[in-house]
């Protein structure tokens, strides 16, 4: 039954009691509620047999980032995007059986449980472009910082790359390269020859011959970078702050969903199984 589901809770709900992640509870006490899963199960095999099974595939176990939201915890952009895809499964498992709720009514009651979420799936999706960056056009603060960002970085490697070509510096370096130390642009430059390019020491290589020095000239510039880039970063923490608070008011919603989702699951996992093993509805 297990190989047959297809989402994390359903997957876990059909695990050994005893085995981690076992929730249990496959089996009907009564015979009313035995009858009405037996019913189910007869539902999903006819659509199994003929129009095939619901979109239950895209959502993603969700358990730890749904009890950080509940801590009011801040999500992660690739946590957000599986929110969002759980969000798009839902809505999509809906439309099916609304559908069909002429073949299917029992499990089309259940799934008119499914709220829809439409504005909070539109927003987080059309916040992230395909490399799941955030878009210039979710803030224009975001915006201004990285075009500054950009600015400045290509302005400070212009600078500090033509000490490569000074007469006076280059002998001084132990190699012909810019490089980065706590994120600032530095030199390399002989500690021998340390006297003769004044500026702020970030690093020492391992040998202790070569110093990682970040020119006079060019600090003031690296400050107004670090500035920039420090704003793209709380602006973008701002953001997922705001797109995780509107997910966590939601989560009461998102739980039911999942409920309704497993329910689901399970009973088109008693319908894959009933056809495979040529199965038919028995009498209770």
């Amino acid at each position: 039954l297990q190989a047959h589901a297809r989402t994390p809770r359903g997957r876990a709900r059909c695990a050994p009691e005893g085995e981690s992640g076992g929730l249990g509870g496959l089996f009907e006490a009564e015979p009313e509620q035995a009858r009405a899963r037996l019913f189910e199960t007869s539902e999903a095999r006819r659509l199994l047999d003929g129009r095939g099974p619901p979109p239950l595939g895209g959502v993603s176990d969700l358990g730890a980032t749904l009890r950080r939201l509940g801590k009011g915890g801040v999500l992660s952009v690739h946590e957000l995007q599986d929110i969002a895809a759980t969000l798009s499964t839902f809505h999509a498992v809906r439309s099916f059986f609304s559908q069909r709720s002429e073949e299917t009514p029992r499990l089309a009651f259940v799934a008119e449980s499914i709220v829809e979420l439409r504005e909070l799936e539109r927003d987080v999706i059309s916040s992230f472009d395909s490399e799941s960056e955030l878009r210039d056009a979710v803030s224009p603060v975001l915006a201004e910082a990285r075009a500054s960002v950009r600015q400045l970085s290509s302005e400070v490697q212009r600078r500090i790359a033509a000490y490569l070509q000074d007469p006076e510096i280059a002998p001084s370096l132990s190699d012909e390269f810019v490089t980065l130390r706590n994120d600032r642009y530095v030199l390399p430059v002989r500690a021998d020859a340390r006297g003769r390019v004044r500026g702020i020491v970030h690093d020492v290589s391992s040998s202790g011959g070569t110093l990682f020095i970040e020119p006079e000239a060019v600090v003031e510039m690296s400050n107004l970078l670090k500035r920039a880039t420090l704003e793209v970063q709380h602006e973008t923490l701002r953001i997922l702050r705001e797109l995780s608070g509107r997910a966590a008011a939601a989560l009461p919603a998102i739980e039911a969903n999942l409920a309704a989702l497993e329910h689901l699951d399970l009973a088109f996992a008693r319908g894959a199984l009933s056809r495979e093993t040529q199965s038919s509805e028995p009498e209770v």
